[in-house]
């Protein structure tokens, strides 16, 4: 033997490797021995990023409000207020800045439920109620011992004009005010100095005014419609007088 192995025993070594190769790799590759079904192995599925959905923007609270079916005073609306003064009066006023993005309800809220006569986005009525008397009249007013002259000014506040220091007697009224409505030019006439039986006409301020007053110990005070005469020429005070025979005919 010259130490050579038989060809088939080398064939039959080599089948033998061959087929344990194909085994392996037969079964790496997801085939079976049996049968020739290739079965798929599916990778497991990526993770997919899901999307976020959009916030919606955030709207105005005024268009909020709005929307909800509650109207908003705007920027550019005509809010006319009414004042109905003390004297009887009724003084108007054009303002929207108080008013600018209330709805109904908050006006009603700051200043009284029957204030908002009308309202709209771009028109509101107010009115109002004010203790105070119109720019057109002045007022007297007796305080404390202090007697003052006031008058409300174009902005709706009381202005004092005059102030003096009086001396009450034990019995007097605790307030007392007064209330011109009107002054008017009118005439009156006038005894000559020294001569009771002589008369001649002046030119007059006739000043028409309401008197309050509060006694002491009273809580309400009385009312009383009053008339002034002051001479024109030289600021004087002219006492009422009746004629005789007026009183007695």
């Amino acid at each position: 033997m010259n130490g050579l192995k038989p060809l088939g025993a080398i064939r039959a070594s080599t089948a033998m490797l061959l087929c344990c190769a194909m085994l392996l790799l037969g079964g790496a590759a997801g085939y079976t021995i049996r049968g020739t079904q290739q079965v798929q192995i599916q990778p497991p599925p990526e993770e997919t990023a899901q999307e976020v959905p959009a916030q919606p923007e955030q709207e105005p609270q005024a268009e909020q409000v709005a929307q909800m079916g509650e109207q908003t005073v705007s920027p550019d609306a005509k809010v006319l207020w009414r004042y109905h003064m003390a004297c009887g009066h009724v003084v108007e006023r054009e303002d929207a800045q108080p008013a600018i993005g209330k709805t109904k309800a908050e006006l009603e809220a700051a200043y009284g439920v029957d204030s908002v006569s009308s309202f709209g986005n771009a028109a509101v009525v107010m009115e109002l109620e004010s203790p105070l008397c119109c720019p057109d009249h002045y007022l007297l007013k007796l305080e404390e011992g202090v007697l003052t002259v006031r008058k409300t000014g174009d902005d709706l506040q009381e202005e004092i004009l005059l102030t003096l220091d009086v001396t009450l007697p034990p019995d007097a009224a605790a307030e007392c005010a007064a209330y011109v409505y009107q002054i008017r030019l009118a005439s009156a006439l006038i005894n000559v100095r020294d001569r009771q039986d002589v008369g001649h006409m002046v030119p007059a301020w006739e000043i028409l005014y309401e008197l309050k007053e509060r006694l002491k110990g009273e809580s309400t005070p009385a009312g009383f419609d009053c008339c002034l005469y002051l001479n024109a020429l030289d600021g004087s005070y002219i006492e009422p007088k009746a004629y005789i025979n007026r009183i007695a005919p």
